[in-house]
């Protein structure tokens, strides 16, 4: 089984004011994008035994900007869980037609 996932994060605009330092007393300003800093996503996955894996995005996974990807390689009976909080998100659940889908 292949679960991948992408996440789109809320943005935050932030405009930043500088003080003048040149000569010309000339007052600077700058755009900053960013994402929320509250914004996470969260995926447990778990089996008979419990806790199998657990990814996320955001707090205390990092931002990455590119599509995630899980791959299971054993058989079984799964449980996924998401939580998330500001954030978009799609996924994907792939697996092999042959014993998991019906005719």
């Amino acid at each position: 089984m292949i679960i991948r996932y992408t996440i789109l994060s809320h943005n935050i605009t932030d405009t930043k004011w500088f003080e003048p330092t040149d000569f010309q007393k000339n007052f600077d300003m700058a755009i900053v994008i960013r994402p929320d800093e509250f914004a996470s996503f969260e995926m447990k996955i778990f089996n008979q035994s419990g806790l199998y894996d657990k990814q996320g995005w955001g707090r205390l996974y990092g931002i990455p900007l590119f599509t995630r990807e899980t791959v299971i390689r054993y058989p079984g009976m799964y449980q996924i869980e998401y939580f998330g909080q500001r954030v978009n998100v799609s996924t994907e659940v792939l697996v092999k037609k042959e014993g998991n889908l019906k005719s």
